[in-house]
């Protein structure tokens, strides 16, 4: 932080006081959408927020929580969230500018936004995938965005569509309903509503991918529209413009029957005015489901000419390496000019992503001081554009060919085969000692898809799941299975193998702890045995008591300071090469890149200790119990040994989740 910027936080942080006597009003711990709320913002947009306040009261004043590398979090009420989008757009030229928050431990964690610039790509951005890209660009149709914005902007009958209005739900089935008819033709192919909490719910259309179904590529826009102090807010620009211009990508991907390799999901964001609001939702969601998304962009106004050059990449809070890639596709497929700019805090749902740690880019219709002036206001209709979606019509190409370029894939034939499964280990009928180590081998291959190795879904008719991929290794219950191999290709086709084992003898216990009753454990920290059902839900894995890491009053990990501690078992003997530890656990932490929130598994024999399972925050949490799966302790064979589990915050932010519960520890020879 440089010094004029430390005095400016220094200041702002000193200076703060209520209105009227007494401490300032402060946002519950766990908000609603109502009342006062956390927000993060650029710190030169402070003064703005203070005057966004004054339009409601001249005697309220603002008060600064916490800030780092030029992003402040600020106590803020829900209810000025209108005059501040106003005024972020009049001063900053900035649409949004802020973020809001559900807690003050999430706002803090998003002070380390700054740091995400720096993450690596997660996949190599190749440009190769031309005759797709050029089979689809010339089924785009100007007159579809130019029909679809002036749908959205009021001819549908909605005259706004700010996110808590009847014109904002409205906004979202006409949305839904538009893509339900452009996916009708392919079942695998899904549309959902993702619940908001508020009128105007997000929507979502998702493509299955196929090789590489695993890795998501999004596009996306805001559905929203604001003009404060006014029921009327046609928005075309700002974003009816952007939605149009996704529409129409996704039309023709579906006309086309466009088959990608990674899964492609297309997304209307709900509540983008208020602090992006909906965006941030959907990207909690996926981290915390461990969704791989490998690249976003953000269509946030795309048709207002308002520069020399005919697209603008922003070059702040999105990923570089992305960026270039971007900027190479309007080279190649494009045929637009272009250049650099940078659009402050927050400035549009991207950032949602980029907070995340997600590989984000903002590809924008003009210089940030040079773009639509009529945005926030009922001027913003067609007119401004000339009655044309010209300029949005370049978006959409680039639309196109970054999907098709990301996600790679090919147009689709007409009709679909099934796939080909087949296993080739283990061999049907083969038998098995309890406790070894089985290994599942099984080739998949698709006419349309290729090879689909990766997306074989294992089970058995005893155990259940047994993962995904082309070989497992597994340890099967004793008795006979029926594993089998099941594949799933992109148009929706399934084929399943399937060969019988048999598992024999019993497993022998070494240790087993339920953690009913005494338990002989050594704790440190915060670990302790707990039955409080509030935290463990939804339930206990068994019976009604599980160790936990985690405070029982609220059902959480935060005291304002980093926290570790681990649980020490008694001593085990009987080790073998064959011995193995399963756990079952409840583990919800923080979702960020990184490492915090350190979960992990230790093995104490003698004087060298051993981890051999670990999580973290760049792991998802888990839903529900789960099983650990099968940890070899062959390493360990002839020696007498401990288990230890230990959690570490590694830092004090972001610590108001469950944290982590375990029980039914095993042991077997």
């Amino acid at each position: 932080m440089n010094r004029s910027l430390a005095m400016l936080v220094a200041l702002t942080i000193t200076g703060c006081f209520q209105a009227t006597a007494g401490q300032a009003p402060q946002p519950d711990p766990d908000p609603t959408q109502t009342g006062m709320r956390f927000i993060t913002m650029d710190v030169d947009a402070i003064e703005t927020a203070r005057a966004a306040l004054a339009k409601r009261d001249p005697n309220a004043r603002l008060e600064v929580v916490d800030a780092s590398e030029g992003v402040a979090v600020v106590s803020y009420d829900a209810q000025d969230f209108h005059a501040l989008s106003e005024l972020m757009h009049e001063k900053h030229s900035r649409c949004g500018g802020f973020l809001a928050h559900d807690s003050l431990d999430e706002a803090r964690g998003a002070l380390r936004a700054k740091y995400q610039e720096r993450l690596a790509p997660l996949v190599a951005y190749t440009i190769d995938n031309a005759a797709t890209v050029q089979a689809l660009l010339p089924q785009l149709s100007a007159a579809n965005i130019l029909t679809s914005i002036q749908q959205l902007s009021g001819g549908a009958g909605f005259a706004t569509r700010f996110y808590t209005s009847a014109g904002g739900a409205a906004s979202t089935t006409w949305v839904q309903s538009l893509w339900q008819g452009y996916a009708a033709e392919r079942p695998e192919v899904t549309i959902e509503l993702f619940e908001t909490g508020w009128a105007q719910k997000s929507v979502i259309a998702t493509i299955p991918g196929s090789t590489l179904a695993t890795e998501v590529v999004v596009i996306g826009g805001h559905l929203d529209s604001i003009v404060s102090g006014s029921n009327i807010a046609p928005g075309a620009d700002d974003d009816a413009s952007g939605i149009a211009t996704i529409s129409e990508v996704f039309r023709v991907l579906m006309a086309q029957n466009y088959r990608p390799l990674r899964t492609v999901k297309v997304m209307a964001y709900s509540a983008e005015e208020v602090g992006l609001l909906g965006s941030k939702q959907i990207v909690a969601a996926h981290k915390n489901a461990g969704i791989n998304v490998v690249g976003v962009v953000q269509f946030d106004m795309t048709n207002y000419n308002g520069s020399t050059k005919d697209i603008w990449l922003m070059q702040d809070f999105t990923n570089a390496a992305q960026n270039t890639f971007v900027g190479n596709l309007i080279d190649t497929y494009v045929g637009a000019t272009w250049g650099t700019d940078t659009c402050g805090y927050g400035c549009s749902d991207h950032a949602s992503w980029h907070n995340a740690g997600y590989p984000a880019s903002m590809p924008f219709e003009a210089r940030m001081t040079q773009y639509n002036p009529n945005i926030h206001s009922t001027r913003d209709t067609l007119s401004v554009s000339n009655n044309t979606a010209t300029h949005a019509f370049k978006f959409a190409k680039l639309g196109v060919a970054f999907i098709a370029e990301l996600a790679k894939g090919q147009i689709g034939a007409s009709t679909n085969t099934a796939p080909n499964v087949a296993i080739s280990a283990p061999a049907n009928g083969a038998s098995f000692p309890a406790g070894t180590s089985v290994t599942l081998t099984g080739t998949a291959t698709d006419t349309e898809d290729g090879p689909l190795g990766a997306a074989i879904q294992w089970s058995s008719s005893l155990d259940g799941a047994l993962g995904a991929g082309a070989s497992r290794t597994v340890t099967l219950s004793p008795g006979t299975h029926t594993i089998q191999a099941s594949v799933t290709d992109a148009g929706g086709l399934s084929k399943t193998a399937s060969v019988t084992v048999t598992v024999t003898g019993a497993v022998t216990e070494l240790f087993r702890d339920t953690f009913e009753g005494t338990t002989a454990w050594t704790p440190t920290g915060l670990w302790h045995l707990a039955n409080n059902s509030a935290c463990a839900s939804p339930g206990f894995a068994s019976a009604t008591h599980a160790m936990y890491f985690g405070i029982d009053a609220s059902c959480n990990y935060a005291n304002n300071a980093v926290v570790a501690g681990t649980i020490t078992s008694p001593i085990i003997t009987g080790v073998s090469t064959t011995s193995s530890l399963t756990f079952k656990h409840f583990r919800q932490v923080e979702s960020a890149s990184g490492s915090f929130d350190v979960t992990s598994v230790e093995v104490v024999a003698g004087t060298t200790t051993s981890t051999v399972w670990t999580r973290s925050s760049a792991n998802a949490s888990t839903p529900s119990w789960t099983d650990s799966g099968v940890i070899s302790l062959s390493g360990f064979a002839g020696r007498s040994i401990q288990l230890r589990f230990r959690f570490d915050s590694k830092d004090k932010v972001s610590n108001s989740f469950k944290g982590w519960l375990v029980d039914d520890v095993v042991v077997t020879r």
